[in-house]
């Protein structure tokens, strides 16, 4: 004992110090450490049991077969009763470490050990294989009794019994703390699951499973693991995707509720394009420039998914957005121009800061229009898109690139002003002809919101 006390408490310290070696703890030996354990106290009992029984056996001449296998079989059953000790105890460490620690080995299902086969190996272990020991330790103990009939005394039998006594009573007392550390172990485990559980029911993902076990406790770890990570990209994708649209929007897209491969319906697009902004941007730094822009789409994208408009891309620097795809929304039309509107005074507020800042200012046209498009995902195997396709969107299109003819930033066509009712002020222009459409096409100022337009007069 005083050789192999100290010699375990090594062993396990060593183990222990492999928790601190991050390449083991990736590789698949992590899980292995348990079952380390247990073979290294199995394999240490067992020798020295064979050590002890033939030092015996050459120096004091005691009888190999009757005290060797006695002592063998004795420190078997110790050994069998320590191994599974440190294995529990290992998983703890395991358990112990992975809370404090986000390094969380993969489950292979061809090295799964099953909690069926592990209860089974601990009832195996306590009740029939230490039982098995116990009764050849008894047959033993008969047969030295039978050939020593004539040197036996009362003293011997009482040894004999109360060895057996010590012996049974020692391995049922190691039993039951075998028993009650699995069941520890396993409540530890199920009160972090659904402690993580619950943290994911109300939208924490942050938190992981210790996988420190291979079993089916290890690989429902592992896949609820896997589960937060899915929910974790999940949600980035939604929040990613919540920059450009409204969360309304998002939120169907994301949901199903949407169809994606194309539908035909009405929307009102709209276009936006900065003003002078090719000599603007060659007078100044690439950092700069990019800043500015950042700043001015920033703004220019809240005021349109603030009306439940859809950004579908940034070209250069403009805007192009629709409202009421994929989405259906009535009043696609009303949002739009008051999204328009926003921008108006977005853009008005960014130069007062700008100017502040020793900034000129920035100007932009907006164009507006109603009517049927095609709308749906497009694109390569690889790359996908929302886009909407048809002669609205080019129309649109015209009509901001007109907004520099007419001297004015925002354009509305009169399909759009058709479906506007009288919320809105605006003023008719002189018919124009515009690339693509034939006849002479009649668009509109749109100066503002008629209360605002009439308490201005």
């Amino acid at each position: 004992m005083l050789l192999v006390l100290p010699l375990r408490l090594y062993l396990y310290q060593r183990r222990r110090q492999q928790y601190q070696d991050p390449v083991r703890l990736e590789a698949s030996h992590f899980l292995a450490f348990p079952l380390g354990e247990f073979g290294s106290d199995l394999l240490l009992w067992l020798s020295v049991g064979v050590g002890v029984s033939l030092f015996h056996k050459f120096f004091y001449g005691f009888p190999l077969l009757y005290s060797g296998t006695k002592l063998v079989t004795g420190c078997l059953v110790v050994g069998v009763l320590a191994g599974m000790l440190s294995f529990l105890e290992m998983e703890r460490e395991g358990f112990l470490y992975l809370q404090q620690h986000p390094v969380t080995p993969r489950i292979s299902s061809q090295r799964i050990i099953s909690v069926s086969h592990k209860m089974f190996f601990l009832v195996t272990s306590v009740l029939v294989f230490v039982g098995v020991i116990i009764l050849l330790m008894v047959l033993k103990d008969m047969q030295f009794l039978l050939d020593n009939r004539a040197l036996l005394t009362y003293s011997h039998i009482r040894g004999i019994v109360l060895e057996i006594l010590f012996v049974l009573l020692t391995i049922l007392a190691a039993g039951l703390v075998i028993i009650y550390r699995f069941s520890q172990n396993m409540k530890a485990l199920f009160s972090l699951e659904l402690e993580v559980l619950d943290e994911v029911r109300g939208g924490e993902y942050t938190k992981q499973v210790p996988v420190v076990t291979n079993d089916e406790f290890g690989i429902i770890a592992d896949q609820t693991n896997r589960m937060i990570a899915g929910l974790r990209e999940r949600d980035f994708i939604r929040e990613t995707f919540g920059k450009y649209v409204s969360p309304e929007v998002s939120e169907a897209i994301l949901s199903g509720r949407v169809p994606l491969d194309g539908e035909l319906r009405e929307v009102t697009i709209l276009f936006s394009d900065l003003r002078g902004f090719t000599p603007f941007a060659e007078a100044r730094h690439p950092k700069e420039v990019v800043q500015i822009l950042n700043r001015y789409f920033s703004e220019m994208g809240q005021a349109i998914t603030g009306q439940e408009g859809l950004i579908l891309q940034f070209v250069g620097d403009g805007i192009e957005a629709v409202f009421g795809a994929p989405v259906y929304y009535p009043d696609h039309p009303q949002k739009a121009v008051q999204a328009a509107l926003e921008m108006r005074e977005r853009l008005r507020c960014l130069n007062e800061r700008g100017e502040e800042e020793g900034k000129p200012p920035l100007a932009h046209g907006i164009g507006i229009h109603t009517g049927m498009v095609m709308a749906g995902t497009i694109g390569s195997g690889d790359r996908l898109s929302y886009a909407l396709v048809g002669d609205t969107v080019n129309f649109a299109a015209r009509i901001e690139q007109l907004t520099k003819t007419f001297q004015w930033d925002i354009l509305l066509s009169q399909a759009t002003v058709e479906r506007l009712g009288d919320a809105f002020v605006v003023e008719q222009l002189p018919p124009v002809t515009v690339k693509g459409k034939t006849g002479e096409q009649i668009l509109f100022k749109l100066l503002g919101v008629k209360s605002a337009v009439m308490s201005d007069e």
